[in-house]
């Protein structure tokens, strides 16, 4: 009877330390967080294309965001999706004057476009 309490009180001892161990610990930050890097944000704007650069690598686009007018530029690269009536079409077809939404990912500074909508002006 004695090692059965003894065994209990030794279950309860490692039970409770495992515990206060448990608690004590802080879990793990994620890589970008401890690093201190800059994560992607991702944001929608709508305005009007302003410029096209010849390459179409980059749109400049003018818009309210925020009630503030704002205008931006915004990179074009291959995985870029554009669109224009529900068709695809490329980069080179983007053209002055057209409105625009523009889903976008911001790492660094840089505003990418991850898809852009357009429609005739």
């Amino acid at each position: 009877m004695k090692n059965i309490l003894l065994l209990g009180i030794f279950i309860a001892s490692i039970a409770l330390a495992s515990g206060v161990l448990a608690i004590s610990k802080p879990a793990p930050e994620s890589s970008a967080v401890s690093k201190g890097s800059t994560t992607d944000k991702r944001g929608i704007f709508s305005g009007v294309i302003e410029k096209v650069d010849e390459t179409g690598a980059t749109i400049v686009v003018t818009g309210k965001k925020m009630m503030e007018v704002k205008t931006l530029i915004f990179s074009i690269d291959n995985k870029t999706k554009i669109t224009k009536s529900r068709s695809s079409i490329a980069p080179q077809d983007l053209k002055k004057g057209m409105s625009a939404t523009i889903e976008y990912h911001q790492n660094a500074g840089t505003l990418t476009a991850i898809i852009i909508d357009v429609s005739a002006p």
